[in-house]
């Protein structure tokens, strides 16, 4: 089988303005916070040790936006159908919101079976078809439409 030409891939406005806008808000917060704390006498490790706290979220959040670009770029969409249900689990900071679950079948004829625990999918009907986009390489590396954040298809 050929594999698709590649598409172009942007991110979705919102999520660019999302991540652009809080970018911005902490670079203010954290000058105004040197700023504010200047008359206090800092340890030198302080700031190094602040933005090491930091360096986690920003690698997790450009590791999400390349393998979101990347499924997006490479990907084949095929007609996914809801085949059930997931409960919601959990309470508090371990909650989980009710899903669903999936199937779908690539350009080879192989079923794929997923789950998605999105939330805009909380209106969805068993037998009822949803855009999913797979890796032809690599089926089970796949998602619902409804699933991607940072860019559009």
């Amino acid at each position: 089988m050929i594999p698709p030409p590649p598409r172009p891939v942007r991110m979705k406005g919102r999520r660019l303005a999302l991540v652009a806008g809080s970018t911005v808000l902490s670079i203010a917060l954290l000058s105004a916070f040197f700023l504010l704390t200047q008359s206090r006498n800092q340890p030198a490790w302080f700031w190094p040790a602040y933005l090491a706290c930091l360096a986690p979220a920003f690698a997790w959040m450009a590791s999400q936006v390349s393998r979101e670009r990347a499924l997006a770029a490479r990907g084949v969409v095929a007609a996914a159908t809801v085949t059930g249900y997931l409960p919601e689990a959990g309470s508090g900071r371990y909650y989980r919101p009710p899903g669903v679950t999936f199937e779908f079948r690539t350009g080879d004829g192989v079923v794929v079976h997923g789950q998605s625990r999105s939330l805009k999918l909380g209106k969805a009907r068993t037998g009822e078809k949803l855009p999913a986009l797979y890796d032809p390489a690599r089926p089970m590396r796949h998602r619902l439409a409804a699933d991607l954040v940072w860019v559009e298809i």
